[in-house]
């Protein structure tokens, strides 16, 4: 047990994140209290730290942009192959962590916010799962690259009308969606 110098409460050991630096071996703060303490820094600074981070990035030449970029490939990649070499206890570790109350509860919130702003992403979602549960839809390969695939729905009007793409390529198609909304000039009535 340790305690906490921010809230004062005894825990248990696992409840502090590592720091070799400390004589023990662990932060002075429990991880709920690290964990407020960040999100009220990132919340009150959000702007300030976009902005510091965009001017970086726009500050940057084209070869150090590619060299931020080839590190951050090297850094998803670094992750990837930790979470493969320890999948099982980190599906655990998420089991347990989605198994908690409050969790549940919050995960059930935040997908109705989402599933009020956008109720036909939602129902074409359903449309396409029942499909292929039936037999009607069968899922191909995608359409790109010929990887595992899921369905994309290029207008969420006619929900069975999909296009299989692997996650990497429907992600693009989102984003050139995006782009595409943001660069369209919006046209007012007069």
């Amino acid at each position: 047990m340790k305690v906490c110098t921010k809230c004062g409460l005894a825990k248990p050991r696992s409840e502090f994140q590592k720091n070799p630096s400390m004589r023990d071996g662990l932060r002075s703060d429990c991880k709920a209290c690290a964990a407020l303490r960040f999100a009220r820094y990132y919340g009150e600074r959000a702007a300030e730290l976009n902005t510091a981070r965009k001017r970086r990035l726009r500050a940057m030449t084209e070869e150090e942009r590619a060299m931020f970029n080839q590190q951050r490939q090297r850094d998803v990649e670094v992750q990837r192959a930790r979470y493969l070499l320890n999948a099982e206890q980190e599906r655990a570790r998420s089991r347990a962590h989605y198994a908690k109350p409050e969790v549940k509860r919050r995960h059930a919130e935040a997908t109705a916010r989402r599933r009020a702003l956008v109720p036909k992403k939602f129902k074409a979602r359903n449309a396409v799962k029942k499909a292929v549960l039936r037999g009607s839809i069968r899922p191909l390969p995608c359409f790109v690259c010929g990887e595992a695939a899921e369905a994309h729905h290029p207008d969420y009007d006619r929900p069975l009308d999909v296009v299989w793409l692997c996650r990497a390529h429907h992600r693009q198609a989102h984003m050139l969606v995006v782009r595409r909304r943001v660069s369209t000039p919006t046209t007012r009535n007069r």
